[in-house]
């Protein structure tokens, strides 16, 4: 039986990035090792660095199990799955004119004299994008390959100390290239 490891409790936000669908993923082999930063394996070019969001980001998987009931137990004989829904939470806290593309899946934007404009996609016309997060200690990495900004986009403006956020709700979908929703890595000091 494994004891109890203080260097895998893990702490902070990490890092979030986003990437047009289909981006070169970053190569799995190395992940940012705490004695060993400049090994990092570093993200491809397409992806951009989210920056600052309000609490961080949660991850959710919620599977939906329903039971087989026979006439002949008053239990169920057994449990199959029949979905699983999958999404990354976050509120953006930088606004900014790619940030609200993202929160609202696509669009444009045109820069021009100083002002840039946004106008929204076409409904019907959204774009998937694809997700990924680094944990601060560098020993974890996950990668959400296709989702798709399902929630709510709701811009409160208050007064100070609030701030004007983009909450988000991204739903995984089943990638167009054939590999699993997402991959997790994990640092081999934190297999057990």
């Amino acid at each position: 039986m494994a004891q109890p490891n203080a260097s895998q409790v893990v702490v902070g936000a990490g890092t979030l990035w986003y990437a047009p669908l289909g981006s070169a993923e970053p190569v799995a082999g190395v992940l940012l090792p705490v004695t060993s930063p400049a090994s990092a394996v570093a993200w491809p070019s397409a992806w951009n660095q989210l920056g600052y969001t309000a609490d961080g980001s949660e991850f959710d998987w919620t599977p939906k199990l329903d039971p087989l009931v026979v006439a002949e137990q008053l239990a169920p004989i057994r449990y199959v799955t029949s979905g699983v829904e999958a999404k990354v939470i976050f509120a953006i806290a930088e606004i900014s004119a790619a940030h609200v593309q993202l929160a609202l899946n696509g669009g444009t934007i045109a820069t021009a004299a100083g002002i840039s404009t946004y106008v929204p996609p076409v409904v019907g016309a959204e774009v998937r994008v694809m997700l990924g997060w680094d944990s601060l200690n560098g020993l974890e990495r996950i990668i959400w390959r296709q989702c798709i900004q399902v929630g709510v986009v709701k811009q409160s403006h208050k007064r100070p100390p609030a701030m004007n956020t983009l909450p988000v709700e991204f739903s995984l979908e089943v990638p167009a290239t054939g590999l699993a929703l997402f991959t997790h890595y994990l640092d081999s000091s934190l297999a057990a």
